[in-house]
């Protein structure tokens, strides 16, 4: 049996979505636009911006591999 690791990645972004981010994209202000935007368009952006932010926690344990 060999041994590996089970890595558990944790991801939190907080965005700041403001009428000038739905006027840029075109879309109406509202609830579901705002996630739409989020989901879209910030979360795999690296650069943040504004008062938005981006942390991470690993957590990393050691498994026996049965297989």
């Amino acid at each position: 049996m060999s041994n590996c690791f089970k890595v558990n990645v944790t991801q939190t972004n907080v965005f700041f979505i403001d009428e000038d981010d739905f006027e840029e994209l075109g879309l109406e202000v509202s609830e579901d636009n705002a996630k739409r935007i989020a989901s879209e368009h910030r979360i795999w952006d690296e650069h943040q911006s504004g008062d938005d932010t981006f942390c991470v926690d690993i957590n990393v344990e050691e498994h026996e591999n049965n297989g």
